[in-house]
């Protein structure tokens, strides 16, 4: 895609977010809550659903680099909400769901029903292959720990292996009354999360999403990691952006403490790696297509670099870092919280590693 039209997108995408988060409200149950109906609306309303979303179904149809651009901004602005569903998931698996099925995705689309993927895997190892629920007789039974922003969910869908269809992808309303929520405790505001259980939930067979050729149920992954990767490097750009401020104005003996070459050290450092994630996210966006390993190397390096620049920035803010006031310490609790989310770097490296050998 032409790269002057992914800024476009970028930019607009960045008015919005800016011109919702500075009324009261909206940035009040933003930072709260976790979330935020208005803020949904808004960029639901932009057609945030669409980019991915092919031109025969009323999308877009844009390419993986103009997602990584929305990512950014949801990044770089803590954006809270099930925006790796909206954007990535629901795209995927439009094309392949049954007319059932793809009502609750246009409310999805519209901002009048939020759909969120409940998946196994988010919280498990980078090794995923069998991360699924059993579906048997159309009955389904489980639980998915850790679903973020499922207490807000209309509907789930659950990646499922039937004995005899294979993987496929069950919707599943959030008011069956055989579906359970758990809320979970969270040091992560923006992101609430809950366990969910399902208790013998009938899934008849137009609630099935087959998960074949492109719509495997590892290259909906793949994508969720890199988009993942992408928001991350987001939250790093902040942290950088707001420590190179913060060294401008905070003075010790007289100067700058950005006038002291220690500090100018980590900030350079910061810099470095941080380009770094953003140039290799960058490239396999612009690539059009993602492999699960590529997907997942990209994950493990930027969860890395991220949880360091993040570290580096409260080290850069000094005592003042540690306490409540400290707001951009929500940017950082959100890197720990993506950090683990689809295997963290350690088990990303592992994976990788092990896929490098197999190849050699």
């Amino acid at each position: 895609m032409a790269t002057a039209l992914v800024q476009e997108l970028k930019s607009a995408a960045d008015e919005i977010v800016q011109r919702e988060l500075a009324t009261p409200s909206v940035r009040s149950a933003a930072r709260g809550g976790g979330w935020s109906r208005d803020l949904w609306a808004a960029t639901a309303a932009a057609g945030w659903a669409d980019v991915l979303l092919g031109e025969e179904h009323g999308g877009l149809g844009l390419g993986l680099d103009a997602a990584a651009g929305l990512f950014s901004v949801i990044g770089r602005h803590l954006v809270p909400g099930p925006y790796a569903d909206l954007i990535v998931a629901l795209p995927l698996l439009y094309g392949h769901a049954p007319a059932a099925v793809q009502s609750h995705l246009d409310a999805a689309r519209a901002g009048a029903e939020i759909v969120v993927l409940a998946d196994p895997a988010a919280t498990r190892s980078a090794d995923d292959a069998d991360d699924t629920l059993e579906l048997t007789g159309g009955s389904l039974t489980g639980s998915v720990g850790l679903v973020r922003h499922a207490a807000v969910a209309d509907g789930f869908l659950v990646p499922v292996q039937d004995p005899a269809a294979g993987a496929m992808l069950a919707y599943v309303g959030a008011s069956d009354p055989q579906v359970t929520l758990r809320p979970r405790e969270s040091f992560d505001s923006t992101s609430p999360v809950a366990d969910v259980s399902f208790d013998r939930v009938a899934v008849a067979p137009h609630h099935l999403v087959s998960a074949t050729g492109q719509l495997a149920v590892s290259g909906l992954r793949a994508r969720l990691r890199l988009m993942i990767a992408v928001e991350l490097a987001g939250l790093a750009r902040h942290l950088l952006s707001a420590s190179v401020s913060y060294v401008k104005l905070r003075e010790q003996f007289g100067k700058p403490i950005g006038s002291f070459q220690a500090v100018q050290q980590i900030l350079a450092e910061m810099a470095v790696q941080l380009l770094g994630a953003e140039a290799l996210t960058a490239e396999l966006a612009q690539s059009g297509e993602t492999g699960l390993i590529e997907a997942v190397m990209a994950k493990g390096l930027t969860s890395e670099i991220a949880r360091t620049i993040g570290e580096a920035a409260l080290q850069v803010h000094g005592g003042v870092a540690f306490t409540e006031e400290f707001e951009d310490n929500r940017w950082y609790l959100h890197i720990l919280t993506l950090h683990g989310l689809y295997g963290d770097h350690g088990d990303c490296y592992r994976v990788t590693g092990n896929a490098l050998l197999i190849h050699e």
